[in-house]
């Protein structure tokens, strides 16, 4: 068995202009981003192309039916700001077929830009695969009891924050006292007191909520915990008019039971993995995680603990704190004499006046997760005596698509490679006509791609006559084709990067740059339950570290004080992913 991957990206469009008319004294730069899930666009016009910018009255949109030639929608962007102009989010009318955008400048002579793009409908939107309320073997129902909430191999007992008072993890203790807020004003620190209720507690899900004070500082807590443990919880600090001149939320560990630590920021193969630093004090913060775009000291997941059991912190970015171009990191590890290692969040890191609620999303969960499946040391490769043969397609190439890591799905959506499949595995003989045929029908993108298709294709083929326990299929949920009526469609509301280009070659793919949104979940889901229900038995996930959204419609990616964007990292939509999939898998 071997491993291929080839690697084909696009990250961000070029930089060129688009022209108005001939006169190149009179060119405007314009990109935009077309959401067909919630029928929107975002738009961003530069004047700083044409000759006087200044004479520009207004720019007006339009979106016209290439079909009809109808103008379906239109609307006049916002003032020109140093000769540029946003437009956030435009609400349209439902769309189906090719379209053009239409940019006009009021106060110019010149010509109306013509920008296409298309809206496809495809029989896989708005499914309901993976979408039972269940629960997925080997977790078991939540149960509640008093102010305990219990799931498998843990047992969290809360607090009046609505937050942790003591974790069990098999058995052990994780925490030396409850969690808290801490709030400090005027020259006085205040602990957060309140009162927490349960008001729904199912099998598959619990919420609590809590009120609480401290000092000038009111606030709620809504947890919510999911079966497997892991509890998201919304932190909402209230307006106050007096300044605070920080707020940290505690996680008090037992120090002895923490000897190893992760952070992970938005990137993978740096991240730190290894001893918690020894010493007394401040002994690690953030601004020690390395990170790619990530701005500020904010690390999305952090976890401490030892081999068998740890805490693990995380949140999708550090939208609604208050950390912009702060001297305090916004965690730290601080280790005291008595035993304790102490997490501190701190989630307002400089002196501030909270002019408005600032809403905190933050996910709770120890470990471990869920116990190891009976008899997993006998999985092995194919071959191995007295195992249980796992066999891995690990590229694309093998299943017959057109890319090895760009598609879910053979190429052209022919499913008959997956029935072949199918019927090879039952039967042991090689359909060696079908795989002639199948290679044939080809049109190689590029020189790399066509020298994959015969060997992978042929390999599984043969692999798979040995009648493997389990075939586990190769995908990456980073990657999107942009070359296809799918990509085309769905570009701007997947990927993670603003204003991409809109024309690529045959084949061409993004990867690690595709944020699995609602709609990417319905797409992903529809073709894993083809390969699924024919021939394969497992999904593995390619490339499942955080990475880097700046969309600022869809996710909670937001523009920063000097209007940088703060990207989100992708940490809710990939885990609802890994969730849906779990639950589809499951059996009902």
């Amino acid at each position: 068995m071997f491993y291929r991957r080839d690697f084909q990206w696009s990250i961000a469009r070029p930089r060129r202009l688009w022209a108005l008319n001939e006169d190149a004294n009179q060119r405007i730069d314009t990109a935009f981003m077309y959401y067909p899930s919630i029928d929107a666009m975002q738009v961003r016009v530069s004047l700083k192309g044409l000759a006087d910018p200044a004479a520009v009255r207004a720019v007006a949109l339009q979106v016209r039916d290439q079909a009809t030639g109808k103008v379906v929608a239109g609307t006049v962007m916002p003032a020109v700001h140093k000769d540029i102009t946003r437009l956030r989010e435009w609400r349209l009318p439902p769309l189906n077929g090719k379209y053009d955008l239409l940019v006009r400048l009021q106060g110019t002579h010149a010509q109306a830009q013509v920008l296409p793009f298309v809206r496809y409908h495809f029989p896989w939107e708005h499914n309901r695969l993976g979408e039972a309320d269940l629960i997925v073997p080997p977790f078991t129902p939540i149960r509640v009891r008093g102010d305990t909430v219990s799931t498998i191999l843990r047992r969290y007992t809360m607090n009046g924050l609505g937050l942790w008072s003591q974790v069990d993890a098999l058995g052990r203790d994780l925490l030396t006292a409850p969690m808290r807020i801490e709030v400090r004003s005027a020259g006085k620190t205040f602990l957060a007191h309140g009162r927490m209720k349960f008001t729904r507690v199912t099998p598959t899900q619990v919420v609590a909520v809590a009120r609480w004070s401290a000092g000038p500082l009111h606030g709620s807590t809504r947890s919510v915990w999911d079966y497997d443990g892991m509890m998201k919880t919304t932190l909402t600090l209230g307006r106050t008019r007096k300044t605070l001149d920080w707020v940290r939320l505690v996680v008090p560990l037992v120090d002895k039971r923490m000897p190893l630590m992760h952070a992970v920021t938005d990137g993978l193969r740096f991240n730190y993995a290894g001893k918690t630093p020894p010493g007394l004090g401040e002994i690690w913060n953030g601004n020690q995680a390395r990170r790619n775009h990530i701005i500020g000291s904010y690390v999305p997941y952090l976890w401490v603990g030892g081999p068998e059991r740890g805490v693990a912190v995380f949140g999708d970015n550090d939208r609604g704190w208050v950390d912009y171009q702060a001297k305090r990191p916004c965690q730290e590890l601080v280790r005291k004499a008595d035993g304790t290692l102490e997490m501190w969040l701190n989630l307002v890191a400089k002196p501030a006046r909270l002019t408005k609620a600032h809403r905190i999303v933050l996910g709770f969960q120890a470990t471990p997760i869920k116990p190891m499946p009976k008899g997993w040391r006998r999985w092995t490769g194919l071959g191995v005596s007295g195992g249980r043969g796992v066999l891995f397609a690990g590229s694309g190439f093998y299943w017959g698509a057109l890319t090895g890591s760009g598609d879910i799905y053979p190429r052209k959506q022919d499913f008959s490679i997956y029935r072949e499949l199918a019927r090879t595995r039952r039967t042991r003989i090689i359909p060696t006509g079908f795989i002639d045929r199948w290679l044939a029908g080809y049109r190689a993108p590029n020189p790399r791609f066509a020298r994959g298709y015969g060997p992978s294709v042929r390999a599984l083929f043969s692999w798979i006559t040995q009648r493997p326990w389990a075939v586990v299929v190769y995908t990456d949920p980073a990657a999107m084709r942009v070359d296809t009526r799918v990509g085309r469609t769905y570009l701007n509301e997947w990927g993670e990067r603003l204003y991409p280009t809109r024309q690529y070659s045959y084949g061409e793919y993004l990867d690690g740059y595709v944020d699995p949104h609602k709609s990417f979940r319905d797409f992903a889901l529809w073709y894993y339950d083809k390969m699924l229900t024919t021939f394969a038995d497992g999904i593995y996930w390619d490339n499942m570290y955080l990475g880097d959204d700046f969309n600022t419609v869809l996710s909670d990616a937001y523009r920063l004080p000097d209007g940088r964007i703060q990207p989100a990292t992708a940490l809710w939509t990939k885990r609802a992913l890994v969730r849906r999939t779990g639950n589809w898998a499951c059996p009902t």
